[in-house]
C-alpha cells in the first residue's frame, strides 16, 4: 500500500479504511470489464489505502470473488493482512 486513509473501528476487533471499495462495478452490472483492467483497478484501490473491499457471490455469478482472489494472490503477505473482504 502506497498511501493510507483514516481508519474506522468496526466492532471490537476489526479496523478498516474509512472509505471502502464496492466491487460490483467490476462485473456485469455496468457492462463488461476486461479482467486485466479490473485487476489494475483493484491494485490501484489498494495502493490508495483502501482496506475494505465489498463484493457478493451474485456479482458476475461468483466471478467477482474469483477476480478479487486473483489479485489477493499477487499481494505481499503484509499487504494482504491489512485487507478485509466483505461478501454477502
Amino acid at each position: 500500500m502506497t498511501h493510507s486513509l483514516p481508519q474506522r473501528k468496526l466492532g471490537q476487533h476489526l479496523t478498516v479504511s474509512a472509505i471502502g471499495y464496492g466491487a460490483m462495478g467490476l462485473s456485469e452490472f455496468y457492462g463488461a470489464v476486461e479482467t486485466a483492467h479490473a485487476q489494475k483497478i483493484l491494485h490501484q484501490v489498494i495502493d490508495c489505502g483502501v482496506t475494505l473491499i465489498d463484493t457478493a457471490d451474485m456479482y458476475g455469478h461468483g466471478e467477482n470473488e474469483k477476480l478479487i482472489g486473483s489479485v489477493l494472490k499477487t499481494l505481499s503477505d503484509s499487504t494482504r493482512a491489512k485487507l478485509t473482504i466483505a461478501t454477502k
